[in-house]
């Protein structure tokens, strides 16, 4: 039997581990094709995997991190990457694999395999890369080289790709990303305030996000820094964890929550899958990324659970909100104390907070539901497979 590659770059469930198993479950429901996947290291995205019937592999693929960026830590990567190159070759010639399918940037060695195989590539780009420029230069010129197809999560991620390598326009498409709202939980109420102890006029601030270099969890403590003062009413909230090997990143998160003296007002918690139960428990959603965010899904669920968003301005999310309509995108990004008085503005005003998400669950359900991601998605897989009838459901 034939067969689909997915190759990605971690075993987690955050946006874009959720965003392949949705690109998974489609082709399965569109191509008759037996479906593997290979990842880095075990996780709960591997029991998901494994519950849609997909054969998983576990293999060193040699994820470009930043941990590399050394001279000693480049040449352990290139180490990575030349045993992967070699391994992945040998399982899509015995699994007769017709199509290899990378879900991000940070893993190119599908490239590199189907350029030997002669087999297509379709290339995912759910990366905004800004710094360093040498990195990003080399990761557009990989895609402008080893991708049949780019499939950008929103304008912004083509846009930055194409400023470099501007012959990628010609063969790049936006694909933005779809939720199923039957994946979530919105009956009854959240039983996390409960276990806060929060009362019903306390107001909870919330983020989701891994916890990286990047996206926001120290900017997240300076508007809390700002905000908590002046109200006795509110709390914040952090959901997230790292990346195996960055544990020192949660260290020192912890450590600023904690001189900070912000007591039990602020929480970290530990990533969990359940999140319609931080969505639910939230009153306002902050997404603090301080270099731009590509197409985030934390921000399509807020939407799907109704919740007033604030946001930098850049990245994906100015595809998703239109600011002072749906929510609240600062300009210039990263304004510590326009953030702060965004969400003072919205802890004051609960009438504005359900007018944004109201109108924020009604553009999602238009616009950013898997159905719509399944029909785009399934075509352009579909344009590398339709020329043999045994990948194509009757």
């Amino acid at each position: 039997m034939r067969s689909i590659l997915f190759l990605h770059t971690s075993s987690d469930l955050y946006g874009a581990d959720r965003s392949l198993l949705r690109t998974v479950a489609a082709v399965q429901t569109r191509f008759k094709v037996k479906t593997i996947a290979c990842l880095p290291y075990e996780g709960p995205l591997l029991g998901a995997l494994e519950e849609l019937n997909v054969e998983t592999h576990i293999l060193p693929l040699g994820v470009m991190r930043r941990k590399y960026f050394t001279p000693w830590g480049v040449i352990r990567w290139l180490a990575l990457v030349i045993r992967s190159f070699y391994l992945i070759k040998k399982l899509c010639v015995k699994e007769n694999v017709q199509l290899i399918h990378s879900n991000t940037s940070a893993v190119f060695v599908g490239g590199l395999v189907a350029k030997r195989l002669k087999i297509p590539h379709l290339w995912h780009l759910r990366e905004i890369i800004v710094n360093p420029v040498i990195i990003r230069k080399f990761i557009a010129w990989l895609y402008s080289k080893y991708a049949t197809r780019v499939l950008g999560v929103s304008n912004s991620t083509i846009q930055h790709l194409v400023r470099d390598q501007p012959e990628i326009t010609a063969k790049s498409e936006v694909v933005n990303n779809g939720i199923r709202l039957e994946d979530y939980d919105f009956k009854g109420q959240s039983s996390l305030r409960a276990k806060l102890k929060l009362k019903k006029e306390e107001c909870l601030v919330g983020m989701i996000g891994r916890v990286s270099h990047w996206k926001g969890q120290d900017l997240f403590l300076d508007v809390a820094n700002k905000v908590i003062p002046n109200y006795k009413h509110v709390k914040f909230l952090a959901l997230g964890s790292p990346f195996q090997g960055q544990e020192e990143l949660m260290k020192q998160f912890q450590r600023a929550v904690e001189d900070s003296n912000l007591n039990d007002r602020f929480f970290i918690h530990a990533f969990s899958s359940d999140v319609s139960e931080y969505l639910k428990a939230f009153d306002i959603f902050i997404l603090p990324s301080k270099l731009p965010d590509p197409f985030p899904t934390t921000v399509l669920e807020a939407m799907a659970f109704g919740k007033a968003i604030v946001g930098n301005s850049h990245g994906g999310i100015e595809d998703m909100i239109v600011s002072e309509e749906e929510g609240i995108l600062i300009d210039p990004p990263n304004d510590v104390l326009n953030m702060a008085k965004a969400v003072e503005k919205l802890i004051e005003d609960s009438d504005l907070r359900k007018l944004y998400g109201s109108k924020a669950s009604l553009k999602l359900r238009n616009n950013f539901l898997y159905r719509n991601y399944e029909e785009q998605i399934t075509t352009l897989f579909g344009a590398y497979l339709k020329s043999d009838s045994s990948f194509v459901h009757s």
